[in-house]
C-alpha cells in the first residue's frame, strides 16, 4: 500500500509483487484543456519508455474515479485517506490497448477514442489512465519527473479544429459550362 511514484530511482513499476500479477500498476494522466471542445481528434498516442522490461504485455485502462491524486494515491487509497472501490483502483475492465514493451525502446498505446470522448465530454479528462501488467516480475518506465525529458511518459494528440481545417474560397458562382 506504497505509492511508488519512483522507485528506487528507476521509474515508474507495473507487474507482479510476490506472485501476484496485479500488485503493481501505474495510474497517469495529462492536461489536455487547451484542445478545442469542437476538435477533430485525429489520433491519440500515450507513449512510454521502459527502463527495464521483462517482456510481458501491459494494458491499458480509463480509470473511472477523477478525484485521485497523484502523489498519494497507493493499492488502497485514491489520494491518501479515501478508498478505492476495488483494490489496485477503479478502472473500466474494457481493456483500451495492450502492448510488450522492450527496454530502451518506444512503446505507444493507442488512446484516440478515450482522447476523443475527453474533448468531446463524454468522458471526464481528470480520470487518466490505469496500466497494468498481464503477469510477470516487475518491469519500470520513466516517469514525468525523470532527469532525461526526453524519455518522460508523453501523450501525442493529432487533431483538427475550425482554425486549423483549410477553407477555399472560389469567390462567386461562375455558371463554369453552362451557355
Amino acid at each position: 500500500n506504497l505509492n511508488y511514484q519512483d522507485y528506487a530511482g528507476v521509474g515508474m513499476i507495473v507487474g507482479a509483487e510476490s506472485g501476484n500479477s496485479s500488485a503493481a500498476r501505474i495510474l497517469i494522466r495529462f492536461d489536455i484543456k487547451d484542445i478545442p471542445a469542437d476538435s477533430q481528434i485525429v489520433s491519440a498516442f500515450l507513449s512510454l519508455y521502459p527502463s527495464n522490461a521483462i517482456g510481458y504485455p501491459f494494458t491499458i485502462y480509463q480509470v473511472t474515479n477523477a478525484d485521485w491524486v497523484e502523489n498519494s494515491a497507493t493499492w488502497n487509497k485514491y489520494d491518501g485517506v479515501n478508498s478505492w472501490s476495488v483494490l489496485g483502483g477503479d478502472f473500466d475492465s474494457n481493456p483500451i490497448d495492450t502492448k510488450t514493451p522492450v527496454s530502451g525502446t518506444w512503446f505507444d498505446f493507442n488512446v484516440t477514442d478515450i482522447i476523443k470522448g475527453y474533448v468531446n465530454g463524454s468522458y471526464n479528462p481528470q480520470t487518466g489512465f490505469l496500466i497494468k501488467a498481464s503477469s510477470g516480475w516487475y518491469s519500470q518506465v520513466w516517469h514525468s519527473e525523470y532527469t532525461t525529458q526526453t524519455l518522460r511518459p508523453k501523450l501525442t494528440i493529432t487533431y483538427l479544429s475550425d482554425n486549423s481545417i483549410p477553407n477555399a474560397n472560389a469567390g462567386t458562382d461562375q455558371n463554369v459550362g453552362k451557355e
